[in-house]
């Protein structure tokens, strides 16, 4: 391969083999940290939350202190490092998708959109897009809507994306 430089996106596996890689190869390693570990452990069904956050006190430094570079999203995922007592370099950049100027959106897409959904064209819309998980906690987007709601009665939450917490976000929304 000869590469320049390795650029994991995980701890796990795959970052497990791109910091051996980067280390046979003596090049710099490079990572992106933009999940909050701390916030899946209700995933891993089978193990106790004291045990997950164990592993992850132990891991976490010990893999990120590896890394030559640690991309962050946010303050937020840089406090989290910084917490689990990683040391080395971190540099945020945001990850959010830059919105168009509003002359530069279709009115025939707005359009389109509003109609899938009968969404009248004069009502406020607010989107969520994203995947629907736990983590997300969209529980705060939906209860902040409701009371957005009863000041402004004909504005519309739009809730785009699918995930593992569907049916129960559903659920708060009825």
């Amino acid at each position: 391969l000869d590469p320049d430089v390795i650029h994991t996106q995980s701890p796990w596996l795959l970052g497990m083999l791109g910091s051996k890689l980067a280390q046979q190869q003596n090049v710099p390693l490079v990572t992106t940290y933009h999940t909050l570990y701390n916030h899946y452990g209700h995933y891993l069904l089978v193990i106790p939350k004291p045990a997950v956050e164990s592993l992850l006190n132990w891991w976490m430094p010990e893999y990120y202190n590896r890394c030559d570079y640690v991309i962050v999203p946010s303050q937020i995922a840089a406090d989290s490092l910084k917490h689990y007592g990683v040391s080395s370099p971190v540099e945020i950049i945001p990850t959010g998708v830059p919105l168009p100027e509003p002359e530069m959106v279709s009115k025939k897409a707005k359009r389109a959109v509003r109609e899938k959904f009968n969404i009248p064209s004069d009502s406020p819309l607010l989107l969520y897009a994203g995947r629907i998980s736990q983590e997300k906690n969209l529980e705060i987007v939906l209860y902040s809507f409701a009371i957005v709601a009863a000041d402004f009665p004909l504005a519309y939450l739009l809730i785009v994306g699918s995930g593992p917490y569907e049916e129960a976000c559903q659920k708060i929304a009825q």
